[in-house]
């Protein structure tokens, strides 16, 4: 027993890996998993913050000042090619102030470019004389196109389209450049949101994997619960012939490990305890075999005893009778007579003593009786 109870103390100590361990290692891999997720969320959030922030408060205001510059730059072209035609005439003589406000308003571009983008601040520079050459040029054509007519406008057009392919090619590059620019920011933004989108979804994977794994590992600890109650229910019952097998190495495959040990250790226990009972069961019998025969002895004795006792009664009323026939011997009756009653009262006590010896013996009759009905009802179970 002792042996047994060492084994049972030792049951799945070795290869058990226990369910908390299991369920804490899920939980444990889970929350890195979204610590992680968490982590590059944030990291590739405030990346895509900053850079929104410098595409909004940078790039962006960069390229609308470069469409301004350009429209400037047009808009000059325009009205010095319109008073050119008109020669100002019929009232239509604002081309040189409306072509001196945008020239203006280029500058002003151009200073809030160097403010704007410090880095390009030279290149924003560099337009400026491109630009005046181009405006003068420009404002001489439409002069003389208004003073001299267009002989002597033509004369000068000329030099003011390749002051104007210059200015266009400055301003172009430019423009250009800041789009290309632009392109980029939003390129590298659509390529942040997607690698948000792939982490999401390479997450939640993985969240759903070990979800499922939990789910799994629960459901597969919970199925084996019904399994052991109705063992248990059919030990309760007095079944020991269900077998408990678990091939799982966690706490419920000890448990049922622990509950087939159990239930060998019964059917062993009561095995041992019916093989007493027969033991017991073949002794009583023996006994009660003893006791009947001493029963048949002791009656057969006092039998003997009885007819001793009868034949001696009758020898003394022949002593009595003796006794009074012969006076003259009377002294040697009365002697003879003394013995007789001692011997008589000797057989009288040895009868009772055997009428005790009978009682005690059926009484111990009964006891083995009563002993070998309770052994069969042991040997029963």
């Amino acid at each position: 027993m002792v042996q047994r109870k060492t084994k049972m103390d030792g049951v799945g100590k070795t290869s058990t890996v226990s369910l908390s361990k299991r369920f804490s290692l899920l939980i444990i891999v889970l929350s890195g998993i979204l610590l992680l997720e968490a982590a590059m969320v944030m990291s590739k959030s405030w990346a895509l913050d900053s850079l929104a922030a410098g595409v909004s408060s940078h790039d962006i205001p960069i390229l609308n000042r470069a469409h301004s510059l350009k429209l400037a730059v047009v808009e000059v072209q325009q009205w010095l090619t319109d008073i050119s035609a008109t020669r100002g005439l019929d009232g239509l003589d604002d081309g040189f102030t409306e072509a001196e406000a945008n020239a203006a308003l280029f500058t002003q571009i151009i200073g809030e470019l160097q403010v704007l983008d410090p880095v390009n601040a030279s290149s924003y520079k560099e337009m400026l004389p491109v630009f005046d050459n181009y405006y003068k040029t420009g404002k001489s054509m439409a002069q003389a196109y208004v003073s001299g007519g267009p002989s002597a406008g033509n004369a000068l057009m000329s030099s003011f389209d390749d002051a104007a392919s210059a200015m266009s090619e400055q301003v172009d590059g430019f423009l250009a450049r800041i789009e290309e620019r632009t392109d980029k920011l939003m390129l590298e933004q659509k390529s942040l949101i997607r690698s948000l989108e792939w982490w999401f979804l390479g997450v939640s994977i993985l969240v759903f994997t070990g979800l499922m794994s939990l789910y799994f590992a629960m459901k597969g600890a919970l199925a084996w619960l019904p399994r052991i109650v109705y063992a248990l229910d059919l030990i309760a019952k007095g079944d020991l012939t269900h077998e408990t097998k678990s091939r799982r190495n966690d706490e419920i495959g000890v448990v049922a490990e622990g509950l087939e040990i159990m239930r060998k250790q019964l059917v062993d226990v009561l095995r041992r305890v019916r093989d007493s009972s027969h033991q017991v069961s073949s002794s009583t019998e023996s006994m009660m075999v003893m006791a009947q025969q001493a029963s048949i002895g002791s009656n057969a004795q006092q039998n003997e005893v009885e007819q001793v006792a009868t034949a001696t009664t009758e020898l003394t009323a022949n002593v009595q009778h003796i006794a009074s026939s012969l006076s003259e011997t009377s002294q040697s009756a009365e002697t003879v007579y003394a013995d007789t009653q001692s011997a008589s009262e000797l057989v009288i006590g040895a009868i009772r003593a055997m009428d005790d010896l009978s009682t005690q013996v059926d009484n111990a009759c009964d006891a083995v009786q009563s002993l070998a009905t309770e052994t069969d009802s042991i040997s029963s179970v």
